[in-house]
């Protein structure tokens, strides 16, 4: 099944269903079980107050007796001024903390953490709103590049240099500002 996945990422999503067969050893009934009382189920929906920047929650809804879930496999982004950066597609050197510039902005809500704790699709990225990095998280310029092109982030005490995509891809490219 094709999962669209937030504006952010295409992902292909396969079921295994395992079916076992069972024989019966003969002498034993085939009458149907005893019918057994329903299991119990959690309240359907719950709304909470936005978290982290996050968007307003609603856990998945209830229907027919199944939950319904969104599972998004974010790739490493941040989104700024209307524009996308991704990590770790194109090589590019690796930098320092003396290679950073100003703090051009900060982060605003992870939405892989969001993702995994609510269960539900927060939609299009705001600006500000990243894969992983945590809320809060500072984003700089690189030294020597327009931040429009490029700009670094630390997350999990490693520097992570983004790179602008081109608007309007069909597939993830980056600027030629970002490579050239």
């Amino acid at each position: 099944m094709r999962v669209a996945c937030a504006g952010v990422v295409r992902a292909t999503c396969s079921a295994l269903v395992i079916a076992s067969v069972a024989t019966l050893p003969i002498g034993c009934s085939t009458a149907p079980p005893a019918a057994s009382e329903p299991p119990v189920r959690p309240p359907v929906t719950t709304t909470s107050a936005p978290v982290d920047g996050c968007p307003d929650v609603t856990t998945p809804t209830a229907t027919q007796g199944q939950t319904r879930a969104v599972i998004i496999d974010y790739v490493d982004f941040i989104r700024l001024d209307g524009r996308e950066y991704l990590a770790g597609f194109t090589p590019t050197p690796p930098v320092s903390r003396a290679d950073l510039g100003e703090v051009v902005a900060e982060s605003r809500c992870s939405l892989s953490a969001f993702n995994e704790r609510t269960r539900t699709d927060p939609g299009s990225p705001r600006d500000g709103d990243t894969g992983f990095l945590p809320p809060g998280t500072d984003i700089h310029a690189v030294h020597g590049w327009d931040p429009a092109c490029r700009v670094a982030a630390e997350r999990d005490g490693r520097l992570y240099v983004y790179l602008a995509q081109e608007t309007g891809a069909d597939h993830a490219r980056p600027a030629a500002c970002a490579v050239g």
